[in-house]
């Protein structure tokens, strides 16, 4: 099978009984480009990932790779092509680094045991498990298992590289190694898309972000060489998980909805609040005068008050409570004063 110069996502749709895991996904990806898949758990990013490695088929749509349907191509040949790291590092416990690397290197069809071994010999060395080489990977730390599964996933030169959460476990070290590997990948032109939450660690590897929100795509932002920072990710992650379209905010910013300048709200033409506003505006029906409880006219407090003013029904004047005549403390009262029921 020739190199990998794209794959593409077209419609993909993945439901799992009632729920919704992806809806109508489309994404291009291309030789020599890093892609980082940003959002919130659940988002839909591992299946997306599960779905382009070819292990799950989707509900709807289709995954092509180098323009081809997955149906025409010989499934065996693409997935030599297919690098993959998950969650789990998919190496075999009672076996040492050395050994496994072998194997797989045997099962990719490496070449000769020679072969096999100097490629094994190679990443051993660039992920730092030298030492460890030939210890069981049962008594590896996770750190030292991550090492491990990212040499495993490299191991074949890979046209397609899909990284779910690569940095785990990894100390400072480990980060800076994998970064500069899959640097050196990218140049080589593989196509990378990668899972992380670590956004300081994947930021000098992205050329692009894209992000999943509720199983849609929702932000694609592409950035010159070099140029991608931890803030602009977070900046694109925060946006777009609050619901961002466009990358405005919904709520906060500049032409927000609730409370920003022009908001519906609370803004200067604010439906409530502002100048015109509905309630607390100078017509307001509450606290500006003419408003229904506390201004000039108001219905309970103020002069001309249905209740509480001058000629107000409970305490005015002429009030039913407590002025002459009034209703129950005033005499001729109801109640207290000289009555038909007074003693």
């Amino acid at each position: 099978m020739p190199e990998l110069s794209h794959v593409e996502a077209r419609g993909v749709f993945k439901d799992y009984g009632r729920r919704r895991a992806l809806s109508n996904v489309g994404v291009r990806l291309l030789a020599g480009q890093a892609t980082v898949l940003l959002g919130e758990n659940g988002a839909g990013k591992s299946t997306l990932l599960s779905i382009l490695s070819t292990l799950t088929r989707p509900t709807r749509g289709a995954v092509f790779f180098g323009g081809q349907p997955l149906a025409a191509l010989d499934s065996q040949a693409l997935r030599a092509q297919l690098g993959v790291l998950s969650h789990e590092p998919r190496c075999y416990g009672d076996l040492s680094a050395r050994e496994n690397l072998r194997f797989f290197g045997r099962l990719y069809h490496l070449g000769s045991a020679a072969e096999i071994a100097s490629r094994g010999e190679q990443l051993l060395e660039r992920v730092g498990l030298l030492e460890a080489a030939d210890r069981p990977v049962r008594t590896y730390s996770r750190g030292m298992l991550q090492r491990l599964a990212v040499g495993r996933t490299l191991l074949h030169r890979p046209g397609l590289l899909l990284l779910d959460e690569p940095y785990t476990g990894l100390d400072r070290g480990g980060v800076t190694t994998l970064t500069a590997l899959l640097l050196e990948e990218r140049r080589r032109g593989a196509i990378l898309l990668c899972i992380s939450h670590d956004l300081e660690a994947v930021a000098p590897l992205c050329d692009r972000a894209v992000l999943l929100r509720g199983g849609r795509l929702v932000a694609d932002e592409t950035y010159e060489a070099g140029r991608c920072t931890p803030a602009a990710l977070l900046r694109l992650y925060t946006d777009g998980t609050n619901g961002t379209d466009s990358r405005r905010r919904l709520v906060n910013e500049p032409a927000g909805a609730v409370n920003e300048p022009q908001g519906l709200l609370n803004g200067p033409q604010g439906l409530l609040n502002g100048p015109q506003g509905l309630l607390n505006g100078p017509q307001g029906a509450v606290k500006r005068p003419a408003g229904a409880v506390n201004e000039p006219a108001g219905a309970v407090n103020e002069p001309q008050g249905l209740l509480n003013g001058p000629q107000g029904l409970l305490n005015g004047p002429q009030g039913a409570v407590k002025e002459p005549a009034g209703g129950v403390k005033e005499p001729a009262g109801l109640l207290k004063e000289a009555g038909e029921a007074g003693p």
